[in-house]
């Protein structure tokens, strides 16, 4: 039975989010401590296994600058957070607060692998997840009822974000598939996060991930302001995991290459950086082209058409062929290369 933690008088807390927009409602709780967020996205970008700690980081840099960060400062904040962590040490107790959707529950397996890794000798380490919204969705007086519910993490949780992380950053994405095959369940929201992780590789029908079909789909119904496309794609998610920065980027990429699905009207690209984000959203309008109905029909397949190169997790897809598919009819990954090119 999970132990309990209802005391937090005296005591030094670290609270550990994902996302500014929670931090900034725990903030506005009342609840004590200190709030280190985690800022990044593992489900986008190169997640590569067995790198150095530097060359890690470097890794992450590189790929943070495509929103617009400079790298020596997105190299800096990158090595912030590591450097945060292994000085949490300081505090009597660590809060992890995180929801079911794939872009926290990849965090979280991170963030408690590192601490597994760590071995802090004093802090208590618990969680809080939760399944029936977003966090950054709650008022203050809510998130800080969460509190006295969190649980203490266990030697078998921490092993399962070991797993579960290794399974996430590996080349071969039948790691996970494995890993869902023996998967304890003492992390429950970690096994849909990556089954969810693994529709996003191109389907065996037309070649688009679960997104990119999701939004033509959404488009080819009728949605053509941006406004409307994100609530359309969004309500088809089990736990909403994207924010409007990357579904204009998945939007423009479905607008680009030599068979684009979609035509996008505005003045001016969709994609901006962190620091200029877009803004007027109905000036701009998204169409479907017809390349992009033969792709919802099964006609044309995406990947063929255009080519591919796209990071999932460790899995890097690339050239004219994607190495991985997701068969949705049966529930699996269809490696696409030979068996000695894996």
């Amino acid at each position: 039975m999970a132990e309990f933690f209802t005391h937090v008088g005296g005591m030094s807390l670290l609270h550990i989010h994902c996302g500014d927009c929670s931090a900034d409602t725990l903030r506005r709780s009342g609840v004590a401590g200190d709030i280190l967020v985690w800022r990044e996205i593992y489900i986008e970008g190169p997640a590569p296994g067995g790198l150095s700690f530097d060359e890690w980081c470097r890794t992450r840099a590189q790929f943070l600058t495509s929103f617009g960060l400079e790298f020596q400062a997105a190299l800096d904040g990158v090595t912030a957070l590591y450097r945060s962590l292994a000085q949490a040490g300081h505090y009597d107790e660590i809060v992890l607060w995180f929801d079911a959707c794939m872009f926290d529950q990849t965090i979280m397996i991170h963030v408690l692998d590192e601490l597994g890794k760590l071995a802090l000798a004093h802090p208590r380490l618990s969680l809080i997840c939760v399944s029936h919204c977003g966090l950054g969705e709650l008022p203050a007086e809510a998130m800080a009822a969460l509190l006295p519910a969190r649980t203490a993490v266990t030697p078998a949780q921490i092993a399962c974000a070991h797993d579960a992380w290794a399974a996430f950053t590996a080349a071969d994405p039948r790691r996970i598939e494995t890993f869902l095959q023996r998967d304890p369940g003492v992390l429950p929201h970690v096994a849909p996060a990556l089954r969810r992780h693994l529709e996003q590789f191109p389907a065996t029908s037309n070649g688009l991930s679960r997104l990119q079909h999701a939004a033509l789909e959404v488009i080819n119904g009728g949605a053509h302001a941006l406004v409307e496309i994100f609530r359309g794609v969004s309500a088809r998610e089990e736990h909403a995991f994207l924010g409007d920065t990357s579904l204009w980027a998945c939007l423009d990429g479905l607008a680009c290459g030599g068979t684009p699905a979609l035509a996008i009207a505005g003045p001016g690209s969709i994609v901006r950086p962190l620091h200029d984000p877009l803004t007027q959203l109905e000036r701009w309008s998204v169409t479907l082209t017809p390349a992009g109905a033969q792709m919802l029909r099964g006609e044309l397949d995406w990947v063929r058409e255009n080519g591919i190169d796209r990071w999932l997790g460790g899995v890097h897809l690339h050239g004219a062929e994607a190495a991985w598919r997701w068969d949705a009819a049966h529930g699996c990954l269809v490696c696409m290369v030979p068996a000695s090119a894996v």
